[in-house]
């Protein structure tokens, strides 16, 4: 068991970058969990990585190497944050995204109120945009699953999403996925964009 609880999280300073349960692990029928209550992303140019796996999206997996993927067989890898709030200017706020072999397992992010005000500012949550990119450029014709979830469960939950800042960008649920009997839906409550220029994704891919 290697749970992360934390009642709060302030991400306040320019240029800032806050790094919460980034790491490569064997999770087999084990339990590595993230537990946020208030989590704000406020500073300029600020980075917040909850659950971000990003040196597994920069280099292609290899043929039978799992040493860059988070090993989660029969095992909980939930992320759960209370509310979320990114309102620094060209902030950007990465939330579960990592190769995953999820067979069996859980995987599920469930989130209360989520709001993306910064201008310019990036919210990911369960994306997978630079493992998706760097395929592309291998001009593979059928891109590999980067999130095995054969006979797995990855949820995303959101209480409700409000996308309101000039030009900010709000992204759910963007991955290549094999999803073999498994369970992989998107649940939102009231999604609301309303900023100039703004621009929010849900479960789409773009290769």
């Amino acid at each position: 068991m290697r749970n992360i609880l934390l009642k709060e999280l302030l991400a306040q300073g320019e240029g800032s970058k806050t790094n919460v349960g980034q790491l490569s692990m064997d999770n087999t029928k084990g339990k590595a969990n993230i537990s946020l209550g208030k989590t704000s992303n406020l500073g300029k140019g600020a980075l917040v990585n909850i659950g971000l796996l990003e040196l597994a999206q920069q280099q292609p997996k290899k043929k039978d190497d799992d040493d860059q993927m988070f090993i989660n067989k029969g095992g909980q890898r939930n992320i759960m944050l209370k509310d979320f709030l990114a309102q620094g200017q060209m902030s950007k706020s990465n939330i579960g995204e990592m190769a995953m072999d999820n067979t069996q397992g859980k995987a599920n992010i469930q989130m209360g109120s989520t709001k993306n005000l910064g201008k310019g500012s990036l919210v990911n949550i369960g994306l997978m945009e630079l493992a998706q990119k760097q395929q592309k450029r291998q001009a593979s014709p059928q891109p590999q699953p980067i999130f095995v979830n054969t006979n797995g469960r990855r949820d995303i939950t959101l209480a409700d999403m409000l996308n309101k800042g000039d030009a900010s960008v709000f992204k759910v649920g963007e991955m290549v996925m094999k999803n073999g009997n498994g369970q992989s839906n998107i649940k939102i409550g009231k999604s609301v964009n309303t900023g100039k220029g703004s621009l929010s994704e849900i479960g789409l891919l773009m290769l």
